[in-house]
C-alpha cells in the first residue's frame, strides 16, 4: 500500500518530516486526521518502534478515530494513542507511588468532587449562601488548570469570596489524599509533578517515547504544554498540529499562545500549512475565511478548495426565539424533501444551552426527531453512578464519597453523623472504613443505633464475599453487587414511575460491561470503570442516527454535517454579552463563530432574532457584528420577520434593512488591548510559567512610584506576575490586567509594582 497516494505536497511533507520539531498548521475541513494517522504509519515503516511513539488528542472519540485508521497500515498493539486525560491515567497507574497513592486509586468526576468539597465545607463552617460548592470546585479546577497549587492561589486572594476558596482547596488536597483519590485535573497535574520533582521518572519517559504527535495544540492549557515540552524537550521530535483560529477553550485554560509561539520554544521547527478545504463549498469556506481574518491573534493562513461554489448562506431574520426556532424547523422540512437532506445529517448550534428550549419544543411541534448533545449523559445518571459507587469501594475502600453514597443507596437508616464518626476513626487507625463499618465500637464510634450497626455489618460482610471471590467477569461482579447490596430490589419496590426506567438503565450497565469484555477480553474492573470515568459527552454521539443533532458551538468542535443551522447571529449572544462588555474575548467568540460555519459542508443557514426572552427578560439585540464581516455576494437573506404575524414586533426593516445595519468593530485602539501581552518580556520555560508552583517569582527590588506609572503601562507583581494597568483612580487605588488571573483592583501604596 503506497502511503502517500492521495496527499497533496502541503500533506506530504507533513507526513514525512519525521525528525526535529514540526508544527502543522491545519484548517478546517483540510485532512489533518488523515496526515497524523499517515505519519504514524510512516514512522513505523521508518523502522521507529510503535511503543515509541506517543500521539494524544483532546476526545476519546478523536483518539479512537486515529487508532481505527492507523489499523489500516499497521498493527496498534503497541501505539500509545490516548487522550491527555487517558494517558495521565496510564502514567499514574505505574508511577502513582513515588506520589504518595496507590496504583488502585479512584478517579474522581465533577459530582464526586463537588460532594467533597460540601464535606469540606460543612467542616469548615462556611455558608453555601456565601460560596457554592460547585463554585469553589470550579475555581479549584480552575486553579490546578492554570498550574496554581493551593499555597499560591492563597497568596492571590483577594476578597473574603477567594480567602473562602483557598481554604477549601488546602483541605480539598489533603482529603483527596486520604482518600487516595484524583480528581479529573489531577490527571493533568499529578504528571506534571511527578516529571518536575523526580528526573528520574522523566528520564525513562523520555528514553520510552522518542517521538511526540499532539493534535489541537491550540486547546492545550499549561500544564498540557509544560508535559509536553518536558517529554520533547531532550529529542525535539514533536509534531504539534492544530489551528489558532480554532481556539475556543480559554474558559477552561486553553492558551492560544502556546501554539503561537511553538516556534520560539522549538527554534528549528519546520512549518508546514494544510490550506485547502475537503470538507464544504466554495461559498462557506470563502464566508468563514473573510470572517476570520478579522482577528489579530492569528498565524496567517488562506483558505482555499477546490470544491463546487455551491448554495449561497442564508441569513434567516425572525422575530422572536420562538419564531426563529419554528422558521429553523420548517427549514430542516424543506431540506429534507426538496433537497434529500435527511434528518441525521442535520446540526443545529447556539452559543448557550439555554437556547435550546424554544428550538426543542419547535422540533417536538413538527415531530422532528432531534439527539441533544451534552444532556445527561448515561453514566452521569443516578441509578449508575450509586451502582458504579459500589464498584469503586471494591478497589478502593479509603474512598469516603464512594463509601457514604454506597451505603445511603438505598438508605440504610445509617446518618451523616455516624459516616462522620467512621471515617474520622479510620483515619485515626489508617485502615479503610470498611474495616471501620465491620467493627465500629471496637475503633471507638461510639453510640451507633443498633438497627445502624447491624446494617453496617452486613455492609462490611457483604464486601468481603466479593474481595474473597474473583473480580471478573465484569458482567458477574456488577450482578451480585447490585443483588446482594439490595439496590435492585430497592428498585423493584419503588412506587416512583421512575423506578422501572432507572432498573432498565442499571441492566443496561450490566450489558455494557459484558459488550466491553467481549471486544476486550483482557479488561478487568479498574480498567473499565476508568473508561468509564474519562467518557466524555460526545464519545457516544450516533452520527448515523436519523436524528437532528443539537449543540453547543463547543461541542460542536472536530464535527462536519452536510447542513448547519446557526442560531442566535446577535450581539449579546454570539458575540457573549460578556466579551461585548469586556469582560472576555471578542476574538475568541469570532473563532467560535468561525467553527460554527466551517462545520457545514454544503448548506449553512445563519438565523437571528429581533428580540429574545432570556433569563425572565426581553432583550432586543443588534444584529451580530459578525454578520458584517462576511461578504454580501456569498449570502441570501430570507426576511421571514417582516411579513411575520403573531408576534406584534413592528416594523423590523427599521432594525435590520439588507444587511446586518452594524458598523464593523473599530480596531483603531488595539493598541490599548489590555488582553494584549504579544511584545512582553519572555518568560524562561513557557508563556505561563509565571503561575507554576515551581517556578517562584523573583522578589519586587525597586518598586515603581505611584507617580511614575500610567494607563497601559506594563508591570510586575510580586503574586500575580506581568499585567498591564487599566486605570489609575482617584482613591489610591490601581487596576491591572495580569496574565492568567483577570483583573486585580490593588491598593497603589501596598502593590509594590515594578514597571517593566
Amino acid at each position: 500500500m503506497d502511503l502517500l497516494a492521495n496527499l497533496n505536497p502541503q500533506q506530504t511533507e507533513a507526513v514525512t518530516t519525521i525528525d526535529g520539531p514540526l508544527l502543522v498548521l491545519a484548517g478546517p475541513g483540510s485532512g489533518k486526521t488523515r496526515v497524523i494517522t499517515t505519519r504514524i504509519a510512516y514512522m513505523l515503516t521508518q523502522g521507529i518502534p510503535a511503543w515509541k511513539i506517543l500521539s494524544m488528542t483532546f476526545t476519546n472519540k478523536a483518539a479512537a478515530e486515529m487508532r481505527r485508521r492507523v489499523e489500516r497500515f499497521a498493527s496498534v498493539d503497541e501505539l500509545q494513542i490516548s487522550t491527555f486525560h487517558s494517558f495521565g491515567a496510564w502514567l499514574m497507574r505505574r508511577e502513582s507511588l513515588a506520589l504518595g497513592f496507590q496504583r488502585n486509586f479512584s478517579i474522581y468526576d465533577t459530582d464526586d468532587r463537588d460532594s467533597l468539597v460540601r464535606r469540606i465545607m460543612k467542616e469548615l463552617k462556611i455558608d453555601t449562601a456565601f460560596v457554592t460548592a460547585s463554585a469553589a470546585g470550579y475555581a479549584i479546577s480552575d486553579a490546578k488548570n492554570r498550574a496554581i497549587d493551593p499555597e499560591t492561589y492563597r497568596a492571590g486572594a483577594y476578597d473574603v469570596q477567594s480567602k473562602a476558596v483557598a481554604d477549601i482547596y488546602s483541605r480539598y488536597e489533603k482529603a483527596l489524599v486520604e482518600a487516595q483519590a484524583m480528581d479529573f485535573d489531577d490527571l493533568l497535574v499529578k504528571p506534571l509533578k511527578l516529571f518536575t520533582e523526580h528526573p528520574d521518572v522523566l528520564a525513562k519517559y523520555r528514553g520510552r517515547f522518542s517521538h511526540i504527535m499532539i493534535d489541537e495544540y491550540q486547546d492545550t492549557n499549561t500544564i498540557q504544554y509544560r508535559v509536553s515540552r518536558l517529554l520533547a524537550q531532550e529529542s525535539k521530535n514533536i509534531c504539534v498540529t492544530g489551528d489558532p483560529d480554532q481556539s475556543i477553550y480559554s474558559w477552561r485554560g486553553a492558551d492560544i499562545k502556546n501554539i503561537l509561539n511553538f516556534e520560539r520554544d522549538f527554534p528549528d521547527t519546520k512549518v508546514v500549512v494544510l490550506g485547502q478545504n475537503y470538507r464544504s463549498t466554495r461559498n462557506i469556506v470563502r464566508a468563514a475565511d473573510a470572517l476570520v481574518r478579522h482577528n489579530v491573534a492569528r498565524k496567517d493562513k488562506h483558505l482555499t478548495t477546490d470544491n463546487d461554489e455551491g448554495a449561497r448562506i442564508t441569513v434567516l431574520k425572525c422575530q422572536t426565539e420562538t419564531h426563529e426556532a419554528r422558521a429553523v424547523s420548517a427549514r430542516i422540512e424543506t431540506l429534507r424533501l426538496e433537497n434529500g437532506v435527511s434528518y441525521g445529517d442535520i446540526a443545529i448550534f447556539y452559543r448557550t444551552n439555554a437556547q435550546s428550549r424554544a428550538l426543542e419544543q419547535a422540533l417536538r411541534e413538527r415531530t422532528v426527531p432531534y439527539q441533544m448533545v451534552g444532556a445527561v449523559s448515561f453514566y452521569q445518571r443516578q441509578e449508575i453512578k450509586d451502582v458504579l459507587a459500589y464498584l469503586r469501594l471494591i478497589l478502593n475502600p479509603r474512598d469516603p464519597v464512594a463509601f457514604a453514597r454506597a451505603l445511603t443507596r438505598p438508605s440504610r437508616g445509617v446518618g451523616e453523623g455516624t459516616i462522620s464518626k467512621l471515617r474520622e476513626a479510620a483515619l485515626k487507625h489508617d485502615i479503610t472504613l470498611l474495616e471501620v463499618a465491620k467493627d465500629p465500637k471496637g475503633f471507638g464510634v461510639a453510640r451507633v443505633p443498633k438497627k445502624g450497626a447491624a446494617a453496617l455489618a452486613e455492609f462490611a460482610g457483604m464486601y468481603e464475599r466479593l474481595l474473597a471471590g474473583n473480580l471478573y467477569p465484569i458482567e458477574s461482579v456488577v450482578k451480585t453487587v447490585v443483588d446482594e447490596s439490595g439496590y435492585r430490589r430497592a428498585l423493584e419496590t419503588d412506587l416512583d414511575p421512575r423506578a422501572a426506567d432507572r432498573l432498565d438503565n442499571v441492566n443496561e450497565l450490566l450489558s455494557d460491561a459484558r459488550t466491553k469484555e467481549e471486544e476486550n477480553p483482557e479488561l478487568d474492573l479498574s480498567a473499565w470503570l476508568e473508561q468509564i470515568a474519562l467518557a466524555s459527552d460526545t464519545d457516544n454521539l450516533d452520527m448515523q442516527g436519523e436524528a437532528v443533532k443539537l449543540m453547543t458551538l463547543h461541542s460542536a468542535k472536530g464535527l462536519e454535517f452536510p447542513a448547519v443551522f446557526l442560531t442566535g447571529l446577535e450581539d449579546n449572544v454570539l458575540p457573549h454579552a460578556r466579551s461585548i462588555q469586556g469582560d472576555g474575548d471578542i476574538e475568541e467568540e469570532r473563532r467560535l463563530c468561525y467553527v460554527g460555519i466551517t462545520r457545514a459542508q454544503q448548506h449553512l443557514t445563519l438565523s437571528l432574532a429581533r428580540h429574545r426572552e432570556a433569563f425572565g427578560r426581553s432583550q432586543r439585540n443588534a444584529p451580530s457584528r459578525f454578520l458584517n464581516e462576511i461578504p454580501p455576494e456569498l449570502t441570501q437573506v430570507d426576511d421571514q420577520a417582516a411579513t411575520a404575524s403573531g408576534y406584534g414586533m413592528g416594523d423590523f426593516n427599521a432594525w435590520f434593512t439588507g444587511r446586518a445595519g452594524v458598523k464593523p468593530v473599530s480596531r483603531e485602539n488595539d493598541d490599548d488591548d489590555p488582553f494584549d501581552f504579544s511584545d512582553a518580556p519572555p518568560i524562561e520555560d513557557g508563556p505561563a510559567d509565571h503561575l507554576a508552583a515551581d517556578k517562584p517569582r523573583p522578589p519586587i527590588s525597586a518598586p515603581a512610584a505611584p507617580g511614575d506609572l500610567k494607563n497601559g503601562d506594563r508591570v510586575r507583581h510580586a503574586v500575580f506576575g506581568v499585567g498591564k494597568v487599566l486605570e489609575l483612580g482617584g482613591s489610591g487605588r490601581i487596576k491591572v490586567h495580569f496574565q492568567g488571573w483577570g483583573e486585580k483592583s490593588l491598593a497603589l501604596e501596598f502593590a509594590r509594582l515594578e514597571k517593566l
